[in-house]
């Protein structure tokens, strides 16, 4: 019963995604047949969390589950032989440290990803306001600046005629 428990596990999909299979996550077989964990495949899933920073998004079924079928084979062997199971409490220690140490990388991932999402919120707010603050504008301000210029603009237009003084032929027409 454990051993088929743990098998479900391994068979654990995300919508159509087998969860444990590395990279073959649309393949039909399951990554456990039912007797042993059959999926070979070590690939790794990364994604691109910034400019050229890829994090790594996947556990490895292989990582896991091989060793742990194996030793649960060994136990139910022993229980049946009429063997004591105790010597196999050091292996399932192992697989216990083994499966710790995969939550724990996948705990940093998690803890890594989130930092990344609220670094890139701010990042967002940031340049937003920075954009608000280019296109935004104080339309009084504006005006004001606006008629300063024509007024400029007015004066040298009147400053430039009368140093150019009319000729005759002005007069003439």
């Amino acid at each position: 019963q454990l051993k088929e428990h743990i098998g479900e596990i391994a068979n654990t999909m995300i919508g159509d995604r087998y969860i444990f299979a590395g990279t073959d996550t649309e393949t039909q077989s399951k990554p456990f047949d039912g007797t042993n964990f059959v999926n070979q495949n070590t690939d790794e899933i990364k994604w691109e969390v910034g400019q050229g920073n890829l994090m790594k998004v996947n556990v490895n079924g292989v990582d896991i589950f091989p060793d742990i079928f194996t030793t649960i084979d060994q136990i139910v062997t022993d229980l049946q032989g009429g063997v004591n199971p105790n010597q196999r409490l050091d292996q399932l220690d192992q697989q216990m440290d083994n499966l710790l140490k995969e939550r724990a990388v996948v705990g940093a991932n998690m803890s890594r990803m989130e930092m990344m999402i609220s670094r890139l919120d701010k990042t967002e707010v940031t340049t937003t306001k920075l954009l608000s603050d280019t296109e935004d504008v104080d339309v009084a301000q504006v005006i004001t600046e606006l008629t300063a210029q024509e007024n400029v603009h007015r004066a040298a237009l009147s400053a430039g005629s009368r140093i150019i003084q009319p000729t005759l032929v002005d007069f003439l027409r």
